[in-house]
């Protein structure tokens, strides 16, 4: 009824499954949750077990991810921070948002913590929000979907790239080509420009056109603990191993590209903050934390966010961890000083090095494939031997999985494979990121100073190469996963490339008539340890079968490098200059290796079924938690409910009392009024006889100003005041009124009053004195006794 008097659309309250029209105004109904979905309305009952209801800030993000870059956002005058998540929601699905100007809102603190967050693309006062909205959807690269008939040239998209190069040092060619086209579309529809070779001259013309266009294509969107789960298994299982691994050195690297705000590199801190306190032990933890984005950066560094985030960290880590203050929530400062903040471009500058964890979410779904592969190279190099990667929900290492290894699919960690080695290719890569353009190399391109009588380095590798190929066995070093590392010899009489998937696993590449007396031996050199021998392998080549001697010994790695078993292969010659070993009979070692396979299967069972019960274990604990959290919520719910109804009936009173204030309001003029016009003199008096109110004849009369209000009677100077206070003392002892007529000063005569004030259902609490002036009246009487005194005469 409200919202209807102030609008000529349909306002009707939301009902589950509504389909959404056009020029309809829909109200959320009382305790429900309100979301979209393929255009409909979709209503839920409120669960109390996910925490604090923000129902805007649940809409906002629905609508993100029902209408993505179509989706526009507009907080209004609030209070509290609901929306403020669910503004970063719609931002980072490519929409609009709009923020009610503080100065115009009513209620300052919703617009305030929208603003805080710096993703505002207008901030406008109420009134000015249609004309701003209207311009901006009618604008024709976003009247139809994704702008697919106003695609910008190719050629203006490159001169605006080359321009944010040039003022920013910033390079987009790498980005998501559709992304860019879109992102520029849009800043396009916000600037009110229809041309993109116009828009190409906005950017000239204005730097802060340029510095909101490259905010838009960073997206620099995060939140604290985003994806919970995946941080839950971040807490759980990397942060320990790092711990572990560190118990020796008591120092912890970790790097965070692409931070953002912030958050997610704080979030960290505050886990390793935990498990070290867990440990009771001091461990250098050193947290570096980069973007290209110089504003976010020192927007990071400062650790303040806005009061919304408290809806993202539990309260107990919120309360050890963070510090309120004026504009929000700070960082405490031991945390703080964990976090290296710096700005860096990863595609170009140096990346770090030696780092037991990089978590660098939510960037290469932004990049060319070309570009992802360059990254996932920078931070295959920048960590250390087994290290962990972090990436974001919807990221992996595609074809690199041969240098990371997926340790946890859910949560998108993956760990640096020991002994895995980067290409030429890759190499390269890196080298463009880390070597300055005018660096020279460290050694003479010619050899050095060769004076003639030692061959180049070169020569000697080649004299190497000839005399292991031609007369070292043919060998192959191999890792835990059986991958070749190094091969000697003549590996090509051996190994042969299958059709598919290119790969490097020996047991492969190998035929299957060798195959199972490499695996063989290989099982068991690492089993016992120790150097295994075969004679009598075996092996068909060129339609001849060859019997070979193979031989596989173990090189354990020197430190935390790993270890690599060396595999010998040979054709077998003189039976009298056979190595030592036993002979191989594939159904004997058949038998083995199935024996072999069967306890690995009943090891994989075992643990499987350990896995089990602890799962169940889990299940139940946290079945019991859940119930104990519905109890809870339950007793929360009633509470709610209590206070909604103390609210409603307290808003009633106050009603009732803005209605009475205002009758008493009119009372009081009226008295006011009445005591002002009328010529009666009256003094109002408490039990004390101090003076409560006088009127302005009384004023006039024992020359009283307004600052004797509360003085006691006795203080003042009149001639009526002895017999004033007398006669007022006998009133509240008597509770009789007394009246007499007394004079003032010569020829003044007065009719005093002195009565009990009194008020209904209580007591006597003060006297009221009247004077009335009645020297008119003496006079005319004084008159008349004179004048009959005459007619008697």
């Amino acid at each position: 009824e409200l919202l209807g008097r102030n609008t000529r659309m349909p306002v009707c309250q939301a009902e589950d499954g509504m389909p959404v029209e056009p020029n309809h105004v829909y109200l959320i109904p009382p305790k429900k949750c309100l979301t979209i979905f393929k255009g409909h309305l979709m209503l839920a009952e409120w669960d109390s077990k996910k925490g604090p209801i923000l129902p805007v800030d649940l809409f906002f993000s629905s609508l993100a991810g029902d209408c993505g870059e179509r989706a526009i956002g507009i907080a209004l005058s609030g209070t509290g921070s609901d929306g403020t998540r669910g503004i970063r929601a719609i931002k980072e699905a490519g929409g609009l948002v709009m923020i009610q100007d503080e100065r115009s809102a009513k209620f300052s603190g919703m617009p305030h913590s929208a603003i805080a967050t710096g993703l505002a693309d207008f901030i406008l006062p109420a009134p000015d929000m249609p004309r701003a909205l209207l311009k901006f959807i009618k604008h024709p690269l976003l009247a139809q979907p994704g702008g697919k008939h106003h695609h910008p040239p190719s050629n203006i998209m490159q001169k605006i790239q080359g321009l944010i190069r040039t003022e920013t040092g910033i390079d987009f060619s790498g980005y998501k080509q559709n992304s860019l086209v879109r992102r520029t579309e849009r800043r396009m529809g916000i600037s009110q420009v229809r041309d993109a070779a116009q828009y190409f001259e906005v950017l000239r013309q204005s730097p802060q056109e340029i510095t909101a266009f490259v905010n838009d294509l960073l997206i620099s969107v995060t939140r604290f603990f985003r994806d919970s789960e995946a941080f839950k298994c971040l807490r759980d299982k990397v942060v320990p191993a790092l711990f572990a691994h560190a118990s020796e050195e008591r120092a912890i690297r970790v790097w965070v590209p692409g931070c953002a705000t912030g958050e997610e590199a704080y979030s960290i801190a505050i886990l390793m903050a935990e498990h070290a306190a867990t440990l009771g032990e001091q461990y250098d933890v050193r947290i570096f934390a980069t973007d290209v984005n110089k504003k976010t950066i020192e927007f990071a560094a400062a650790g303040i966010y806005p009061g919304s985030i408290a809806a993202d960290i539990p309260k107990d880590l919120l309360a050890r961890y963070f510090m309120k203050v004026e504009r929000g929530w700070q960082i405490c400062r031991r945390i703080r000083e964990q976090v290296v903040f710096a700005r860096q471009n990863i595609l170009t500058d140096p990346p770090f090095t030696r780092m037991d964890l990089v978590s660098c979410r939510n960037l290469l779904i932004y990049l060319q494939s070309p570009m992802q592969r360059k990254v996932l190279s920078i931070l295959h190099y920048a960590l250390r031997s087994e290290g962990w990667l972090f990436l974001g929900s919807s990221e992996t290492v595609g074809e690199q999985q041969d240098i990371f290894a997926q340790s946890h699919v859910k949560a998108r960690i993956f760990q640096k494979r020991g002994d895995s080695a980067l290409t030429v290719s890759d190499r390269a890569r890196i080298a463009t990121a880390s070597s300055p353009a005018h660096e020279t190399p460290s050694v003479p391109p010619h050899g050095g100073s060769n004076d003639g009588k030692r061959p180049p380095d070169k020569l000697w590798n080649a004299i190497n190469a000839k005399l292991i190929a031609d007369f070292a066995p043919t060998c192959f070093a191999v890792n835990e996963r059986d991958e070749i590392l190094y091969s000697f010899g003549q590996p090509q009489a051996f190994i042969a490339l299958q059709t598919g998937r290119a790969h490097l696993n020996l047991l492969k590449l190998v035929p299957r008539d060798l195959s199972l007396a490499l695996s063989t031996a290989i099982r068991e050199a690492r089993k016992q340890n120790a150097a295994v021998h075969y004679r009598g392998v075996k092996f068909r080549q060129d339609h001849a079968t060859v019997l070979l001697d193979l031989k596989v010994e173990p090189m354990p790695g020197d430190g935390d490098a790993p270890a690599v078993w060396l595999v010998f292969l040979k054709k077998s010659g003189n039976p009298a200059t056979a190595p030592e070993g036993e002979d191989f009979d594939p159904g004997n070692r058949s038998t083995q290796r199935i024996a072999d396979l069967e306890e690995d299967l009943q090891i994989s069972r075992e643990n499987l079924q350990a896995a089990i019960e602890q799962k169940e274990t889990s299940a139940e604990e946290l079945q019991a938690s859940n119930e104990e959290l519905m109890a809870a919520n339950e007793e929360l719910q009633s509470s709610n409910e209590e206070l909604e109804s103390v609210n409603e009936e307290q808003a009633t009173l106050n009603s009732e009392y803005q209605q009475k204030n205002d009758e008493l309001l009119v009372a009081n003029n009226d008295i006011d009024n009445f005591l002002r016009t009328a010529q009666i003199g009256t003094i109002f008096l408490d039990k004390t006889l101090h003076i409560r109110r006088f009127t302005p004849v009384v004023a006039e009369e024992m020359k009283l100003l307004p600052q004797d209000a509360g003085r006691l009677l006795t203080d003042l100077s009149h001639p009526l005041i002895h017999e004033l206070s007398s006669e007022a003392q006998r009133v509240l002892r008597d509770k009789a009124p007394v009246e007499k007529t007394v004079e003032t000063r010569p020829g003044v005569w007065h009719l005093l009053r002195i009565s009990p004030y009194r008020r209904e259902g209580t007591t006597d609490e003060g006297i009221v004195v009247t004077f009335v002036n009645v020297s008119a009246l003496k006079q005319a009487r004084h008159d008349l006794q004179k004048h009959r005194q005459q007619e008697k005469r």
